[in-house]
């Protein structure tokens, strides 16, 4: 019994690492591709897709540029751990960009240091308490943005 669960675990945690990474990688390319178009886009979020969009007359919907959906049984999550997630010294509170709707802007010239604000994208290994967590926040020591953190968690 004991075996199975720790082998569970380990593929949980698994998962959600490739998730997380192509995550990632999702936002960088079409950070990429903003710079390409010469055109701000706009990335949004439902459970199993994100969606990259022209951003057009400032709203997150214009002509699709690209999506990409993620495996299961992983799925973008609305919820954060606030006194686990609030303990990374955001300059103020972070956007759950993950919620079904949210969406923030890549600009063609900065790149992911134009995402507005600072915010958090988290994934779950199905109905688990395994989440993982892509965190952007502003490096106080040079006033940068970036996406610096990738994390599994339990719990």
């Amino acid at each position: 019994m004991q075996g199975s669960l720790l082998l569970n675990s380990a593929i949980a945690n698994n998962r959600l690492k490739d998730a997380i990474v192509n995550t990632r990688a999702f936002v960088e390319v079409m950070s990429e591709e903003s710079k390409r178009l010469n055109d701000s886009l706009c990335i949004q979020f439902e459970p199993k897709k994100m969606i990259a969009y022209r951003f057009a007359n400032t709203a997150c919907g214009g002509t699709v540029v690209d999506s990409k959906s993620v495996d299961n049984p992983a799925l973008l999550f609305w919820f954060i751990n606030r006194e686990r997630d609030y303990d990374r010294n955001f300059l103020g509170t972070p956007a759950i960009w993950s919620s079904t709707g949210t969406y923030f802007i890549l600009s063609p010239e900065q790149g992911l240091n134009s995402v507005s604000g600072e915010g958090i994208i988290v994934l779950r290994y199905g109905s688990s308490i395994v989440m993982a967590r892509l965190l952007k926040q502003v490096i106080k020591i040079d006033g940068s943005h970036s996406f610096q953190s990738m994390e599994v968690l339990h719990g």
